[in-house]
């Protein structure tokens, strides 16, 4: 069963897909959400980031669970992660 399932966002002009991402949200408590990521470079995080912001909340420590940073790149991408 794969950890990651596919997501399309239509709420702009154009449908752009992505895949969605369980990982942990640390506000105060730590929180199980899913990371919506875009091909577009849009991430959704609880805040609707581009992927420079995201990449700072991830280096925070606010998003927290997570492999790493390229293996969600590599995950909506469709290309293995760089090692």
């Amino acid at each position: 069963m794969p950890d990651d399932w596919l997501i399309r966002r239509t709420k702009s002009h154009a449908t752009h897909f992505g895949r969605a991402i369980p990982a942990f949200i640390h506000h105060g408590d730590y929180h199980l959400t899913s990371i919506d990521a875009y091909a577009d470079g849009a991430v959704n995080c609880w805040d609707f980031l581009d992927l420079p912001s995201f990449k700072s909340k991830v280096a925070s420590g606010w998003v927290v669970g997570m492999t790493s940073l390229q293996g969600i790149q590599a995950r909506l991408l469709n290309e293995p992660p760089a090692v």
